[in-house]
């Protein structure tokens, strides 16, 4: 068999042959043939169509690998056997099996912001993740984000975190709704693009250091004839707070005569309390 579209295509050469019993197989349009039978090698006639050995196919989110071949362990074990390394098959079946298990609205490229609200002047943190058309992480991609908004635009280089995986901080001290646009880029070819919003609320000088100031907070204290307290001797602010003594009296007048229930409880406690001291004899 020969590869028709690979990476490695010196690997695939040396792999040794396998046996089919589909020679007149014809894949369907849809269907990606990566892997053909080498028509001269096997005795055929070159006016064949291509005998597919090795093709994809997804129709929707179903997807399909089908291998018309067998006796596959002769390109792992009489590959070894001839202490040869060749990592082609390994390599291969665990492409296949990536693809067949990844989720198809997966992206290629997932760029996205840490959160969707960011206070005027806080770093808007980027993260992003590149991969292969197998879904194998892509490393060394040229990652840029443009960020667009009323009357403003930028543009973000993320940096390579390793593992198909990329990081990047902006600052924006402008108020507003923002959309955002990334696309990778990798040996000169669009890998692909992802989009997304976030908002950032006007920039207020008050919140940028909001952590206790506590040398300010005496001055202030002082300046104008008051008392600083810190949080840990709370129990004096009743010393400072010197609010003058309030008593407050108040009266209720309740008619027992006009509360049917009442008067029914204060019958039955009073019946009570002569059958009790009926019976011990108090009476």
């Amino acid at each position: 068999s020969k590869q028709l579209n690979g990476s490695n295509q010196a690997g695939w050469q040396e792999l040794p042959p396998v046996f089919t019993a589909f020679e007149n197989a014809v894949a369907n349009p849809w269907a990606t043939v990566v892997v053909e039978i080498d028509k001269a090698k096997s005795g055929l006639p070159s006016t064949l169509p291509v005998l597919p050995v090795v093709a994809f196919s997804q129709v929707a989110t179903q997807k399909t690998a089908e291998i018309l071949a067998y006796e596959l362990w002769r390109w792992d074990f009489q590959t070894k056997g001839f202490e040869r390394k060749n990592s082609v098959y390994p390599d291969f079946m665990n492409k296949v099996l990536r693809w067949l298990v990844t989720p198809t609205d997966l992206r290629k490229v997932r760029v996205e912001p840490d959160k969707l609200v960011y206070r005027g002047g806080e770093p808007i943190h980027f993260t992003g993740e590149v991969y292969f058309a197998d879904f194998e992480p892509l490393e060394n991609a040229d990652v840029r984000v443009h960020v667009s908004g009323d009357s403003l635009t930028r543009e973000l280089r993320l940096k390579n975190a390793g593992d198909g995986k990329y990081s990047g901080d902006l600052t924006l001290l402008n108020g507003g709704d923002y959309v955002f646009h990334a696309e990778a880029v990798y040996d000169n070819r669009s890998v692909g693009i992802d989009s997304g919003r976030f908002a950032v609320e006007p920039f207020n000088l008050e919140f940028l250091n909001t952590r206790l100031n506590e040398p300010l907070l005496r001055k202030l204290a002082v300046r104008t004839d008051g008392h600083y307290l810190p949080s840990t001797d709370m129990d004096s602010l009743e010393y400072y707070l010197d609010f003058p003594e309030e008593k407050i009296a108040e009266y209720r007048e309740i008619e027992l005569w006009n509360k049917l229930v009442l008067l029914v409880v204060t019958l039955i406690l009073l019946a009570t309390e002569w059958y009790i001291r009926k019976k011990k004899g108090m009476l």
